[in-house]
């Protein structure tokens, strides 16, 4: 049986600062099989530049009139393959194994389940973000892992932290387009619902 394809996917819309690095964490996966695919949603800085010039390392770009953020993310999502989907957005890093860590939770778990990881935040230098342990740092059912973390006074669903079988993305359907705010929350919100629970990944991480 092959391993299964991990499509991590960009949103970018006048990311230029950071994307060269957030490219090269996602280029840097240890997992062996995975697509990198970057929309970019009508920037006026030099974004489109700097996706173009990894190109040459597999990454694909998609050009698009700015339509905002759930747009991106579901056009991404359409152009994709994989097995496995990561939403990564372009000023975030994640570890070199997260995926792999993510996809031996998966294989190892339950269907219908979805991966989450640890997350920090930092400002200039990742080394420095700091992983303390928060609400929902494990493994649960849809409802308590729901209600625990909306009860905490900084609920994170942030996009790189999971990682979702695409059989379940089909099914619970895409991004709502029409919020341009916390579309994150609400979209990870109805995943979990769909799902048959979250799995806790120790060690992959989120540089946020």
């Amino acid at each position: 049986m092959s391993e299964p394809l991990v499509s991590i996917l960009i949103p970018c819309h006048n990311a230029a600062r950071w994307l060269a690095a957030t490219l090269e964490s996602a280029l840097a996966q240890t997992w062996p099989r995975t697509e990198t695919i970057i929309v970019n949603d009508g920037s006026t800085d030099n974004s489109g530049a700097i996706a173009r010039s990894f190109e040459t390392r597999g990454v694909r770009v998609i050009d698009q009139p700015n339509s905002g953020p759930g747009a991106a993310l579901n056009r991404a999502l359409r152009e994709s393959t994989g097995e496995f989907v990561k939403f990564l957005d372009a000023d975030d890093l994640i570890s070199p194994d997260s995926t792999a860590i993510q996809i031996a939770a998966l294989t190892n778990a339950p269907p219908r389940r979805i991966a989450i990881g640890e997350w920090a935040r930092f400002v200039d230098d990742p080394s420095k973000a700091r992983f303390e342990t928060r609400a929902g740092w494990h493994s649960g059912k849809p409802i308590d892992w729901i209600v625990e973390t909306w009860d905490d006074g900084e609920p994170m669903y942030q996009n790189a932290m999971f990682l979702v079988p695409r059989s379940l993305l089909d099914e619970a359907g895409g991004w709502d387009e029409s919020l341009t705010l916390i579309n994150d929350h609400e979209f990870y919100t109805r995943l979990i619902l769909a799902s048959s629970g979250v799995s806790f990944t120790h060690g992959a991480r989120l540089y946020y």
